[in-house]
């Protein structure tokens, strides 16, 4: 299913930038299934990366829809000038940790039953795929991003994606230790998330992220 969806993924990308889908275009999952001959599971896949990407927005309880094109042109236009930018990668593990620690009181202020839900999913699929270290570096992704939503600010969680998709994975991708002991990280920074326990998430992440400026350090 990971390799469909990104086909999905590619395709309902490539309408909304040519503007075959237009802003606040609701996206309805059974007639994306239909149009695209695969399940809804896999239209869900897709939507949650363009959401991820800014490219579609989830309302709770309303649906997705094409993100307003104000939005988007912030969020590529970042995200382009940080990709070109020939930054220094212990510069972008820096900066994320700021962001990332900065958002820890309203992330446990703001965070909802959803997200929590959410996170809990992330979780099972990173420990699923724990042999799988393509897998696994997508979800852990995806993990960081859905963390920092938590926090319901969407500049900070603009700024703090950008960051997160530039950290390079690979020693994670290619070791499967590491990613025994990311999970485990993991489940302490959901344990705080769902105490709504300021000390320990803070801790928690600043661990997680520290591993990460060490492995670039040695390279």
């Amino acid at each position: 299913m990971e390799n469909l969806y990104v086909t999905i993924f590619n395709k309902i990308e490539t309408a909304i930038r040519e503007g075959n889908l237009i802003e606040d275009q609701k996206l309805s999952e059974r007639k994306l299934a239909e149009e695209y001959k695969v399940s809804r599971t896999v239209i869900r896949e897709a939507l949650k990366v363009l959401s991820e990407k800014g490219l579609v927005t989830s309302i709770a309880g309303k649906g997705n829809y094409v993100t307003k094109l104000d939005k988007r042109r912030i969020i590529n236009k970042f995200e382009m000038t940080m990709n070109n930018g020939n930054l220094d990668m212990l510069e972008v593990a820096e900066a994320r940790m700021i962001i990332e620690t900065a958002m820890v009181d309203i992330m446990i202020e703001r965070a909802e039953a959803s997200d929590v839900y959410d996170l809990e999913l992330l979780l099972e699929l990173m420990k699923k795929h724990l042999n799988s270290g393509d897998e696994f570096t997508e979800y852990d992704g995806r993990f960081h991003i859905r963390l920092m939503e938590c926090a319901k600010n969407q500049v900070m969680i603009i700024f703090g994606s950008a960051l997160n998709s530039m950290i390079d994975r690979e020693a994670l991708r290619c070791n499967y230790e590491l990613r025994v002991k990311a999970q485990r990280e993991h489940e302490k920074i959901l344990e705080a998330v769902v105490e709504r326990n300021k000390e320990k998430l803070m801790e928690s992440m600043l661990a997680h992220i520290s591993c990460f400026q060490r492995m670039i350090n040695v390279k």
